[in-house]
């Protein structure tokens, strides 16, 4: 399974104009954002609502990329096409490598201050 870096910092700075502090600011609403979301995801699993799944991964990925937090991105794309075409257990097997990856970027944007 190909997997893409966690965070490429130097790619999110480019996209705001170098403001490091802006960069923390946006990373540390996106992770503190990541419990209740992949939460949902879960109880989305459990009803089996495929459609709910694919709206809010897809979002997730968005916003991932926004922040080139690339690896997430990656993992919610396949949580998103696994709804898309209704695999379940795709999506119950890479639900736990998102809050996996959602840790990591946790300590990752701790360590950035």
């Amino acid at each position: 399974m190909a997997t893409e870096p966690s965070l490429v910092l130097e790619e999110l700075l480019s996209r705001i104009g170098g403001d490091r502090e802006f960069a923390v600011e946006l990373l540390n609403e996106f992770v503190d954002s990541l419990t209740r979301e992949i939460a949902a995801l879960h109880l989305s699993l459990e009803k089996k609502d495929a459609e709910g799944i694919r709206y809010r991964a897809h979002s997730l990925k968005g916003s991932a990329l926004n922040l080139a937090a690339r690896e997430f991105a990656r993992l919610a794309s396949l949580c998103e096409n696994a709804a898309r075409n209704g695999q379940f257990e795709e999506i119950e097997t890479t639900l736990p490598l998102l809050s996996y990856e959602a840790e990591t970027l946790q300590s990752i944007v701790l360590s950035l201050g």
